[in-house]
């Protein structure tokens, strides 16, 4: 807590710093230098390779939380019957919903639910810093993609207020608006790559290469995986189809973080090289000689 802390201190003084600069008049002027500077992504915590690491670290503690739940266990878990959600499950007891009936114990719920809360804000920060990077470096292309993330986020802090022990339905209806989130944010993020690709020839501020089919092909089995889930009902491996739904868009999460956070990286590199060149050429032109004493250079041998 005391990171996110930090970082939204940062993030406070980092838009105090720019409306001050607004007001002085040298907003674009500075904004022009920040871009330019190979110190403005590698060292400002407002820049989409922060992003990335949000989100990675996002997905580590889901992934840190299950399997401390998992461990802790009372009895066996189950991959295929329970489902990811019993985790939270704010007391052992018997549960009853859609999915059939079973156990669930899980004496390290509040560490679990803690962490999943912890995720849940990691990406809304994540969301946050997008589109404040977006908006020094005008890329108007980002905003979608990062406020359906940010919504994702809040999704997933609702999940963890409304347990699926004490408040089923609203727990289920809030992950099925989750993975819709999710699903529309990797659709908006590719489509978004696609349209930059085609008319401007680069790479998008957030995604490129390989990255966007492994995007393609992650939704493409969380989808596979709900829809199993909503047809088959509770005979049919309900907790593990759940995982393929949700776990796969855990791990792209990740996946994304690791884009960003190497995007970010290569851009900072072009930044360096590019100031390396203005200095080669600035010190070229400092002491190449000058017009004049090229002009009067052999002339008197000339007369002679």
């Amino acid at each position: 807590m005391s990171v996110a802390l930090c970082l939204c201190r940062r993030v406070c003084e980092f838009l105090v710093v720019n409306r001050q600069e607004s007001h002085r008049g040298g907003g674009p002027c500075a904004a022009r230098i920040s871009a330019m500077s190979p110190r403005s992504t590698l060292h400002n915590p407002v820049s989409y390779r922060t992003a990335g690491v949000l989100l990675v670290v996002s997905g580590a503690l889901l992934i840190v939380g299950q399997v401390v739940g998992i461990l802790r266990w009372k009895g066996m878990y189950s991959l295929t019957e329970n489902r990811s959600s019993d985790l939270m499950a704010s007391r052992c007891g018997i549960l009853r919903d859609d999915s059939g009936v079973r156990f669930a114990c899980n004496p390290a719920s509040s560490f679990t639910t803690t962490m999943v809360i912890c995720s849940g804000i990691a990406v809304i920060l994540a969301s946050l810093l997008m589109v404040l990077a977006a908006r020094r470096e005008g890329d108007r292309g980002v905003y979608g993609t990062s406020l359906l993330l940010g919504l994702a986020g809040l999704l997933t802090l609702v999940t963890t207020m409304f347990t699926v022990d004490d408040h089923p339905r609203i727990h289920d209806v809030s992950l099925l608006v989750y993975l819709l989130v999710m699903w529309a944010t990797m659709e908006v993020l590719v489509d978004s790559a696609t349209r930059h690709a085609e008319t401007t020839g680069d790479a998008h501020p957030l995604i490129y290469g390989a990255y966007v089919p492994i995007t393609r092909v992650m939704e493409f089995f969380s989808i596979v995986g709900a829809l199993t889930l909503f047809f088959s009902g509770r005979d049919v491996m309900p907790g593990a189809f759940e995982r393929v739904a949700l776990d796969t868009l855990t791990v792209w999460v990740v996946v994304f973080g690791l884009g960003l956070f190497s995007l970010g990286g290569a851009a900072d590199r072009e930044r360096l090289r590019v100031v390396e060149m203005e200095k080669l050429q600035r010190g070229a032109r400092s002491t190449a000689p000058s017009a004049a004493a090229l002009a009067g250079f052999g002339r008197k041998a000339n007369d002679e």
